[in-house]
Order: C-alpha cells, then sequence, then structure tokens
C-alpha cells in the first residue's frame, strides 16, 4: 500500500515536471505553438500538441467551429501546385494525425477529404 502511493506521487511529480516543460509556457515555444486539447462532434477527443510556428511554402489555417462541427486547423500549401500533383489537407483519423501531402494526381475529379456531419472524416478520393 504504501509503495503504491510512493508510485502515484512519483508519477504526479513527472507529470507535473513534463507539463512544465513541454506545456504551454516552456522555455523554446518560440518556434512552437501551443493548440490546446478539443473535442471534436464525435466525442474523438484530439489532445493538446505543439505546431511548427513557421512552415515555408505553407500558411498556417486555424481550427474553427462550423456550425457545431469542429473543423481541426492545418497547413494549406502557398504558390504554385507542383505538376501532376494534388494537395491531400491533413486530418484527424484513426486515433492519429495524418499530415498533408502532395500526393500523383489521378484519374477522375478529386473530392477533397472532409468531415462529415457526425464528425468523421472522409478521405479525399477521385470519383
Amino acid at each position: 500500500m504504501k509503495t503504491t502511493f510512493i508510485c502515484m506521487i512519483a508519477a504526479v511529480t513527472v507529470c507535473a515536471a513534463a507539463a512544465l516543460f513541454y506545456g504551454p509556457g516552456s522555455a523554446d515555444a518560440a518556434d512552437r505553438v501551443w493548440v490546446p486539447e478539443h473535442t471534436l462532434a464525435n466525442a474523438t477527443v484530439i489532445p493538446g500538441h505543439w505546431r511548427p510556428a513557421r512552415k515555408p511554402g505553407f500558411v498556417w489555417v486555424a481550427g474553427r467551429l462550423d456550425g457545431a462541427l469542429w473543423v481541426p486547423g492545418y497547413w494549406n500549401p502557398v504558390g504554385s501546385t507542383p505538376v501532376g500533383k494534388i494537395w491531400v489537407k491533413g486530418n484527424w483519423r484513426d486515433g492519429k494525425w495524418h499530415t498533408g501531402r502532395w500526393a500523383p494526381h489521378g484519374k477522375g475529379k478529386w473530392a477533397p477529404g472532409h468531415y462529415s456531419p457526425k464528425g468523421r472524416w472522409i478521405p479525399g478520393h477521385y470519383r
């Protein structure tokens, strides 16, 4: 019992120290921006995390509410589109973040990825 209590105190201390070191007030936050935790319409919790403050060739589009639906923030490319490529937005799927990327342009019309009215991510695809 005493050992369990000591382990619990140690775990709480380590978590508190990590939050101070890695949380929004950490010293090397100059090149990063803290994104607070939020919950999607389907009750999926997106934990708080750091994102880079700048990304060459991209602009940050902040997360927002669209009616009752949360649309997460994402990096949007600026400038010209590489020949034969299409931009696939980053998205939260299967419990992890999938970073946006340039993908080869396929045949047919591209339907961009989007969140369904129930908050489920529908990946981009060709129709």
